[in-house]
């Protein structure tokens, strides 16, 4: 049994696989059997084993850093809109094993270079990183164009963390409800997630859907007895190519947060804000008299 005189919260990693994985061993490594293990186990079986040891000291149970792929991440994987849906997943797939939280690393997020660089500092040009220096799995970083005024460069898994902060009414408590929903193609089945979550203080049922076949198009019915869905709102997370690889023209629920003007720049950073506490600071560039973030 853990020990309350020593320990607040008791914490682990986790990463998906190592380099040259595909989307499908992404996923995959969140329910696959994990070898060896007797019985035989999921990851999140083994992580509600920890959850429940966990409770009997009265302590909770955060994952306190976690990424698509070790060491920056992936090229061309995790800096696209599957690495988006992959955040999602997880962490809805941690919170529902019984986690208090997990904290998504972003490593050397900085990045200082003038803003017509933008977009070359948004591809890759090496392995799990970006020009500049920063990992390929970055959500969120800060830019500075020609004379230092600081602007935000969002990244595409950027919207996981939106998604999974309305899933829950702004980052609220919820509880996870049992309902049924079936796949109709059934190759989508194995690689495809349904959450559905009640949010008492928002007074909202949220049903995530997470289609994680690369190039496949998937319906899903679910049910929900006795929930009314007259006054329901459709969010939907769109890339341009209709595939998992989509890196820049991603929306949700129509809106993109990629490229935004300067005049954007407060509205993006309350939203960090909310989703990261400390994340995005205030700061008066040099030459300046706007105050940014407050």
């Amino acid at each position: 049994m853990l020990s309350r005189c020593f320990l607040s919260e008791a914490t682990f990693h986790y990463y998906g696989p190592n380099r040259d994985t595909t989307f499908p061993d992404l996923f995959n490594k969140l329910t696959a059997i994990i070898p060896g293990s007797q019985p035989p186990k999921t990851l999140i079986t083994i992580v509600k084993d920890f959850v429940r040891e966990a409770r009997l000291s009265n302590i909770t149970l955060r994952v306190s850093e976690a990424n698509s792929v070790p060491d920056g991440g992936q090229a061309n994987l995790s800096n696209t809109i599957g690495a988006a849906i992959w955040t999602l997943v997880t962490a809805m797939e941690f919170a529902q094993a019984g986690t208090s939280g997990i904290n998504f690393h972003w490593g050397h997020a900085g990045i200082r270079r003038p803003k017509k660089y933008e977009e070359d500092a948004y591809r890759d040009v090496r392995p799990g990183q970006l020009e500049g220096g920063a990992p390929a799995y970055v959500g969120m970083q800060i830019g500075f164009d020609e004379v230092g005024t600081p602007y935000p460069l969002v990244r595409v898994p950027f919207y996981g963390y939106v998604m999974f902060s309305r899933a829950f009414g702004n980052n609220g408590p919820g509880i996870f409800l049992n309902f049924s929903s079936d796949a109709v193609v059934s190759e989508c089945r194995d690689l495809f997630f349904t959450y559905a979550v009640l949010v008492p203080h928002a007074g909202i049922i949220s049903v995530v859907a997470a289609n994680a076949n690369t190039n496949m198009t998937c319906n899903v019915t679910a049910t929900l007895p006795g929930v009314s869905t007259a006054g329901a709102t459709l969010q939907l997370l769109q890339g341009p190519y209709g595939n998992m690889t989509a890196y820049e023209g991603v929306k949700l629920a129509g809106q993109t947060y990629q490229g935004q003007s300067e005049q954007d720049l407060q509205a993006i950073c309350d939203l960090v804000l909310l989703l990261v506490r400390h994340l995005c600071l205030c700061w008066v560039p040099k030459g300046h008299k706007r105050q940014y973030c407050r």
